[in-house]
């Protein structure tokens, strides 16, 4: 089963004028772990989008 891509998370990135390494450098992640993330390929767990709210300053629920 995919997850759905989180909205804005993308935008939100490259607002912060940073690349995927750069964000998965933030969660622990490596670059492709972060990048199927980006795009939905797999569910973000509740500490790892807690962590990427936090970061991107916005709520879990503005990602989901």
């Amino acid at each position: 089963m995919t997850a759905r891509p989180l909205i804005g998370l993308r935008e939100r990135r490259e607002f912060r004028d940073m690349n995927q390494k750069q964000m998965a450098e933030v969660l622990g992640l490596t670059q492709s772990q972060y990048a199927k993330f980006e795009r939905g390929a797999v569910r973000l767990d509740i500490y790892r989008a807690a962590d990427l709210a936090r970061f991107l300053d916005c709520s879990i629920e503005e990602l989901l």
